[in-house]
């Protein structure tokens, strides 16, 4: 007799489940899960910004470290063939040169270099920072004609394609200059703080065939017995009384060299490099003389240390090979990640990339004591 009823009452609770069942969420289900999914998203999505910003800095960082660190072996290996490194007081000059203190002081390279590599204006300001002289090979058509006109070099009158060039050593001094441009332009090729170019003076122009193809403003630094790199371009003479005077050798090569542009015999070696303070004052050690030098040391991000022949350096510093320390900071600022300020002239300590230093030994022979 109860069964009917049990039956009806089944069917009523099997039709409430599915009329609940199509009936679907309810407005304020819908925003609750929206709103929970939402916090979701955002959330993910923040921790892949986070990290994509992370890994894009962390690249910054590490490819500015390896830019600095070819660069420093690139110096570092033309440093290995130098016979003359500048220390940071003959680099700037010393005193005017006369007969009287010719071997003893320097009369500096900066008015003999061309001007833009010392002069600043209004897009940025360089700091020749390194100038060291090295032997390098003759030019290949140098090379060609000297071996053309082989059995004239010991006549009285060279042939006029090989006068004046070294055939026997077949090799030439080139004056070599790295100077620190500081740029905090937005707008220019080189978005970093600063940039290192080098720029060479060499004997030939490249695609010399003759010797009279001289590139302008090029002494050869030991083209006397009484000239010296040291003193590069003056050279002692004698004047129409029989006394002895200085003179500027550049003068008759042309003058100063012109590139005011800097648009030829250079190329900027890394850009990226720190314009700023460094965290501690550089100091060289005993014997050393620093470059660039200063009255009033600041703090640099690329400097050297030069030790061996330097100015005021004791007579047994003299004589002996030359050592260089050099030091070398980059700066991220410019790169993804790390956008240029340019209300930070001295530049950001955090975007400052970790300084690197390495020691080289010259191996010039001119003018040094055998032990």
């Amino acid at each position: 007799m109860a069964r009917p009823h049990v039956i009806a009452r089944l069917k009523r609770f099997w039709a409430a489940y599915r009329k609940r069942q199509q009936a679907g969420f309810t407005l304020i289900e819908l925003l609750v899960a929206m709103f929970i999914g939402g916090i979701i998203t955002v959330t993910l999505l923040a921790l892949v910004v986070q990290l994509v910003d992370v890994n894009q800095r962390d690249s910054a960082r590490s490819e500015t470290q390896r830019d600095m660190q070819a660069a420093m072996n690139y110096i570092s290996q033309e440093l290995r063939e130098a016979v003359f490194v500048y220390d940071g007081r003959c680099l700037q000059g010393t005193a005017t040169i006369t007969a009287a203190n010719y071997t003893t002081e320097c009369p500096g390279l900066l008015s003999y270099i061309p001007p833009g590599l010392s002069t600043a204006s209004t897009a940025y300001t360089p700091i020749p920072v390194l100038a060291f002289w090295r032997a390098d090979p003759l030019p290949q058509g140098l090379l060609a004609a000297c071996s053309n006109n082989s059995g004239a070099l010991d006549d009285a009158t060279l042939p006029a394609a090989v006068q004046g060039v070294p055939c026997l050593s077949g090799r030439t001094y080139t004056l070599v200059v790295y100077t620190l441009f500081n740029d905090t332009s937005t707008s220019d090729i080189w978005p970093g703080r600063a940039r290192l170019v080098r720029y060479q003076l060499a004997q030939f122009a490249s695609s010399a065939t003759s010797g009279t193809q001289t590139n302008t403003g090029y002494v050869d630094p030991l083209s006397s017995p009484n000239s010296s790199f040291q003193q590069w371009p003056f050279q002692l003479t004698t004047d129409a009384g029989g006394g002895t005077v200085v003179a500027n050798a550049q003068t008759s090569a042309g003058g100063r060299p012109g590139d005011g542009t800097l648009g030829s015999n250079s190329a900027v070696l890394v850009d990226y490099v720190d314009d700023g303070l460094l965290a501690v004052t550089p100091v060289c050690a005993a014997n050393s003389n620093i470059t660039p030098f200063n009255p009033n040391p600041n703090i640099r991000s690329f400097y050297a240390c030069i030790r061996g022949k330097t100015y005021g350096a004791v007579d047994t510093e003299q004589g002996v090979n030359q050592e260089v320390q050099l030091f070398l900071a980059g700066n991220v600022q410019g790169r993804p990640g790390f956008p240029l300020r340019t209300d930070l002239p001295s530049g950001a300590i955090e975007s400052q990339a970790f300084p690197l230093q390495t020691r080289v030994l010259t191996r010039g022979i001119i003018n040094k004591s055998p032990k």
